[in-house]
């Protein structure tokens, strides 16, 4: 089946495990699959197989046998889903499966355990919009993007004396709107400035997203994470 052999060279070729010690019914964070390292085989997957894998998927179908099956049933290319698929989705529970930190990210929660209100490693995104748009579309798309990709909702949890992330969309905070903001574009760019240096709590998830708009029409949107190494 070729998505199995192209799993059995991923885990050869990027996590330098020998072929011989593969077990194709062994759960891939076994094999030291952290949250970056399985964000990067579904891309691979994605673009390879051209099906639409989420990350949710694999933490369903999580063995070399259960993902090439499961895979093998997919059509070519899947329709993205509908608003209220993404609601339905929304309110599913995840199973509960804590993805190994990195050893980057593992340094990052030491630190913030040191100096809980450290925002150093937040990574902030801004876009500045040339046209009006729907506020109530965007925050839909929000609503989709953490519910397709609930690993980019997730918050860090301890369980068993082992590290990880936890998918949490359901807990994350919908997209901020702001509009009507009496300022200029640089007053704007400069309270956005301040905005990104508030730190997160470990019991939230790792990303936050707001919709600016000046009464002079001035349009940003910012998105704010962290644990992204």
């Amino acid at each position: 089946m070729a998505s199995g052999v192209f799993l059995i060279d991923y885990l050869v070729n990027v996590l330098a495990i020998p072929e011989t010690a593969l077990d194709a019914d062994q759960h891939f964070f076994a094999y030291g699959i952290d949250s970056m390292s399985s964000l990067k085989l579904l891309e691979q997957l994605n673009a390879r197989l051209k099906v639409e894998i989420r990350s949710r998927d694999l933490l369903e179908h999580n063995t070399v046998n259960t993902l090439s099956a499961w895979l093998a049933n997919k059509v070519e290319i899947n329709p993205p889903l509908t608003n209220d698929e993404c609601q339905s989705d929304r309110n599913e529970e995840h199973d509960g499966l804590l993805i190994p930190l990195s050893q980057a990210q593992q340094g990052l929660w030491a630190l913030q355990q040191s100096r809980p209100n450290v925002s150093a490693y937040n990574i902030p995104l801004c876009f500045k919009l040339a046209e009006p748009v729907d506020s109530a579309a965007l925050a839909e798309a929000y609503h989709c993007l953490l519910t397709q990709y609930p690993l980019l909702a997730s918050v860090v949890e301890v369980q068993q004396g082992r590290l990880g992330l936890m998918p949490k969309p359901e807990l994350a905070a919908p997209l901020l709107v702001e509009t009507q903001l009496e300022l200029t574009e640089t007053a704007l760019l400069a309270y956005l400035a301040e905005q990104v240096k508030q730190p997160f709590s470990l019991t939230e998830p790792l990303i936050r997203a707001r919709f600016s708009a000046t009464t002079e029409h001035k349009l940003f949107i910012t998105v704010l994470s962290s644990y992204r190494v």
